[in-house]
């Protein structure tokens, strides 16, 4: 194949050929999936890669914290947790629709994204604030302590196991 004007002299095998036609149509179905994802699910990160074990449940002990305060977990999302390499799927939501057991994605000033459980909901004259923890976690991060709606990129709604460490291993985490 020539890739240059006539008599150029570029060629390109016809093996690399297909193997960038199946780059770029690979990527344009990516791009397409994604997009429509985020679409139905009103959210610019319709998708999110677990890169710690701050959400794995080694048993019912996450559920203490909230006994303890005399909060029945019952009707939490994510009964059984998730781990590192998870793909969570989120959808947007508006704080009004975010109450103490949802788990959400936020995003942290300089470190990326953060997939937490809400253990507080806070109203203030400014607006509602919200106060995460990892159910793995005994308490909340500092960061994780007064979160703005602003900060906010939805709800989680669903897990798919392991996938995401495909991504973790080519980005190197």
């Amino acid at each position: 194949m020539d890739l240059g004007t006539e008599g150029s002299g570029v060629s390109v095998p016809s093996w690399l050929r297909a193997v960038l036609i199946t780059l770029v149509v690979a990527l344009v179905a990516y791009l397409a999936i994604y997009g429509a994802f985020a679409l139905l699910l009103h959210t610019s990160s319709p998708f999110c890669v677990v890169t710690s074990d701050s959400m794995r449940h080694g048993g019912e002990g996450w559920r203490e914290y909230f006994t303890e305060r005399g909060i029945d977990t019952s009707g939490f999302p994510f009964q059984g947790g998730f781990e590192r390499g998870d793909i969570l799927v989120v959808q947007g939501c508006s704080p009004d629709e975010i109450s103490v057991g949802d788990v959400i994605v936020f995003s942290v000033p300089g470190q990326g994204d953060l997939t937490h459980r809400v253990v507080e909901r806070i109203e203030t004259g400014e607006g509602p604030r919200f106060r995460t923890k990892g159910d793995a976690n005994p308490d909340s991060i500092w960061f994780e302590q007064s979160i703005t709606p602003e900060r906010i990129k939805g709800k989680a709604v669903a897990v798919i196991p392991k996938l995401g460490h495909i991504w973790l291993f080519f980005s190197g985490r």
